[in-house]
């Protein structure tokens, strides 16, 4: 189960439930993003960038959360 609410963020469940969580969540993600005129090839380029840098850290710093964030919205500019 993933919730957040006013900026915190709370995940609890199994490996197996997170992973549910994250499929149904990239599913409507593309959903939206295709309604909004994003071709298939960028929308799923433009998700598969946001998971590679989710993976990329395992502990972030604030600052390199800040960077991250800067970087897949830059990317998703580019795109739209």
């Amino acid at each position: 189960m993933i919730k957040i609410d006013n900026g915190a963020i709370e995940i609890n469940g199994t490996g197996v439930e997170l992973l549910a969580d994250l499929s149904v969540i990239t599913l409507k993600l593309k959903e939206i993003m295709k309604e909004t005129g994003l071709s298939e090839s960028k929308t799923n380029d433009t998700i598969q960038f946001v998971v590679n840098q989710g993976l990329m850290y395992e502990e972030p710093k604030e600052s390199e959360i800040s960077d991250t964030l800067k970087s897949i919205l830059e990317h998703i500019n580019r795109r739209v």
